[in-house]
């Protein structure tokens, strides 16, 4: 009896730290490696937050060392604006038509290239501009999308916005009536 007790012990523990062994190899082999770290996009995430720092601050000084000197900005207030400098005096006007800034980044994905970021913004209109009035607030959504050079400088920029938003503005002007 205490024979057949102890082969009988034996085999579960056999059993036992065979299975466990073959399980655990098993998940470790089905569990995907982490995606390895692009230190390029750690960077130009970096480089995006600078300018959403300078929008909420007002304080501009670090941007025109990270835009490239033929950058182009699609979203500028009459079309596109070409040139680091030209981007750089655009984005502190835009800058200075608003107080309390304030954006959430809702999601933001990066690589060597490109940053998207979906935002959220507000703030109140410090001069008349965008379709609104000086003293109205604002909020929207938007997507922003920013393309890095190989220099790692922000070269390209687009808005895309919400079209309730957009049409707001639009009303505002006088269109979308």
């Amino acid at each position: 009896m205490k024979t057949i007790l102890i082969v009988t012990a034996a085999f579960i523990v056999a059993a036992t730290i065979c299975c466990t062994s073959d399980t655990t190899e098993n998940k470790t082999a089905e569990t995907p490696a982490a995606p390895a770290v692009d230190s390029a996009a750690i960077k130009n995430l970096e480089t995006v937050h600078l300018f959403n720092k300078a929008f909420e601050t007002g304080d501009f000084s670090a941007i025109r060392a990270v835009l490239a000197d033929d950058a182009i900005d699609h979203a500028g207030m009459n079309g596109d604006v070409k040139g680091g400098d030209s981007v750089l005096a655009e984005i502190q006007a835009m800058s200075k038509m608003m107080t309390d800034m304030k954006s959430t980044v809702i999601k933001e994905l990066a690589d060597k290239d490109y940053v998207f970021e979906w935002m959220q913004s507000s703030g109140k209109m410090a001069a008349d501009g965008f379709g609104m009035k000086k003293g109205d607030t604002y909020s929207g959504d938007a997507i922003e999308v920013t393309r890095f050079n190989s220099d790692g400088k922000a070269a390209e920029h687009w808005t895309f916005m919400n079209s309730a938003d957009m049409m707001k503005m639009m009303g505002s002007m006088g269109g979308g009536k």
